[in-house]
């Protein structure tokens, strides 16, 4: 099948829509996914909560250690 050449320049710019719509649906498509699974996110912050909770006993644990020792100087 053979276009006249004032329509040929339709096939490349036809082409070149459809790959930026799929390119646009799949980014779309990737953040709706994220949205959509809140519980993976909630899951992670209780466990930075968890891990700073510890951290901050552990560093408490240590200033009363370093304070109940006296000075060798």
């Amino acid at each position: 099948m053979q276009l006249p050449p004032e329509t040929a320049w339709l096939v490349p710019l036809l082409l070149v829509g459809v790959l930026l719509s799929v390119i646009v649906a799949l980014v779309v498509l990737h953040f709706v996914r994220q949205l959509a699974e809140p519980d993976e996110l909630q899951s992670r912050v209780e466990s930075l909560e968890d891990e700073v909770e510890t951290l901050r006993e552990s560093q408490s644990e240590t200033e009363e250690n370093e304070e109940s020792q006296p000075n060798s100087d």
